[in-house]
C-alpha cells in the first residue's frame, strides 16, 4: 500500500539523509528498497524524486541522487565503487577460509564492502555464527586468520560473532536493521535464511527491503577444506573442546573487558561478551551513527522523535 506523496516525499529524504552519513549517494532504485518507514511503489518514488529536485532538495547525477549541496560524492562513490571491487575476491577467498574452521554455520560480509561503499581504510567486517558452546574456539581461529591474512597485507575484522541461538539480534533499531539487510553472506544459506526470518522487526523500519538487494555470494569449500572442517570438528566435539571453550572465553573475556571503555560494556550497540554474543564494536559506531541521523533529520525539519528511540 502506497502511503500519500508528501509522505513519500519526506520518507525520500530520510533515506538519502541516512546514507549522506556514509557520504553514499543513492540510485533510485536502491532508495525505493531501502525507503525508510514507507511503503511505495517504484513510480511513485521516481516521481517525488522528480518533484525534490525540481525544488533543489536533492541533486543528480548518472542516474545517483544525493541531498542538495553534496554533489561531490557522486564521484566518491565511484571510486569506492572500485576500490571495493579490488575488494571482493580478497573477501571471497578469506571468507573461504573462514567457512571451513570448525563450527562456523555462516560467513557474512558487513559493513563498507557489503554497499561497495569502501573508504581509505580497506578492512573486511565480517559476522560469523558458529554452532553453540563453540564461539570462543571458533574466534580464536579467526584471529590466528586475521594474523596470517595481516602478513599479506589484507586487513579482516571477525568482530561480530554469535552462536545459532542468538539469531534474532538483540539491538532493534535502523543501523542493525541496515546492516542485517545490506550484508551479504559467503557460507551457510540455512543459518542465513534463519537469521532473516527471526528478525523480521527489520520491517519496522525497512518496510520494502524483503529481500537482498545484492545477490548472495555463496562460496564452495573444496573437498581438502571440507575434510579438514569435518575432522578437527570430530576432534573438538568433546571434553577437549567443551574445556577450550570455557578456558578460551573467561581467558579472552576477561581481556576484552579491560579494553573497553567505560560505559560501553554490555550496551547492545557496541560491546557484548557472552557464551552466545561477542560483539567486540569498540567506540559505540551504530550509536554515533543513529545520533548522526537524528542530527540529519532535525537540520533539514524531518525529526518526529522516534526514528533514534524506536525500540521493540
Amino acid at each position: 500500500m502506497t502511503e500519500a506523496p508528501h509522505l513519500v516525499s519526506r520518507a525520500v529524504l530520510k533515506t538519502l539523509l541516512y546514507a549522506d552519513i556514509f557520504d553514499f549517494p543513492l540510485t533510485p532504485r536502491e532508495i525505493h528498497h531501502y525507503l525508510i518507514q514507507c511503503h511505495a511503489t517504484m513510480a511513485v518514488v521516481e516521481a517525488q524524486l522528480q518533484a525534490l529536485a525540481a525544488s533543489a532538495y536533492v541533486e543528480e547525477c548518472n542516474g545517483q541522487v544525493a541531498i542538495a549541496g553534496r554533489s561531490q560524492l557522486f564521484e566518491v562513490r565511484h571510486e569506492r565503487t572500485r576500490r571495493s571491487a579490488q575488494l571482493w575476491p580478497l573477501a571471497r577467498h578469506w571468507g573461504t577460509r573462514l567457512a571451513a574452521l570448525p563450527f562456523v554455520r555462516m560467513v557474512g560480509v558487513t559493513g563498507a564492502l557489503a554497499v561497495s561503499n569502501v573508504g581509505a581504510r580497506p578492512d573486511i567486517d565480517f559476522l560469523l555464527v558458529t554452532a553453540p558452546d563453540r564461539l570462543w574456539l571458533c574466534r580464536a581461529l579467526a584471529i590466528a586468520l586475521v594474523k596470517t591474512a595481516a602478513m599479506q597485507g589484507v586487513q579482516l575484522c571477525p568482530n561480530y560473532l554469535v552462536t545459532m541461538r542468538r539469531l534474532r539480534f538483540q539491538e532493534h533499531n535502523l543501523f542493525t536493521a541496515h546492516d542485517l539487510t545490506q550484508m551479504v553472506p559467503l557460507y551457510g544459506e540455512s543459518a542465513y535464511r534463519s537469521m532473516w526470518e527471526q528478525n523480521a522487526w527489520r520491517k519496522s523500519f525497512l518496510p520494502q527491503a524483503n529481500s537482498p538487494l545484492t545477490p548472495p555470494r555463496f562460496v564452495q569449500l573444496s573437498p581438502k577444506l571440507q575434510c579438514f572442517k569435518i575432522w578437527t570438528e570430530r576432534a573438538l566435539a568433546g571434553r577437549v573442546g567443551a574445556r577450550l571453550e570455557v578456558w578460551e572465553q573467561q581467558r579472552k573475556a576477561r581481556k576484552l573487558y579491560r579494553q573497553a571503555p567505560a560505559g560501553e560494556v554490555g550496551r547492545s550497540d557496541g560491546l557484548v561478551f557472552d557464551s552466545d554474543v561477542c560483539k567486540g564494536h569498540f567506540g559505540g559506531h551504530g550509536q554515533r551513527t543513529l545520533q548522526a541521523y537524528q542530527t540529519r533529520l532535525q537540520h533539514h525539519g524531518l525529526e518526529e522523535g522516534t526514528e533514534y528511540a524506536y525500540r521493540h
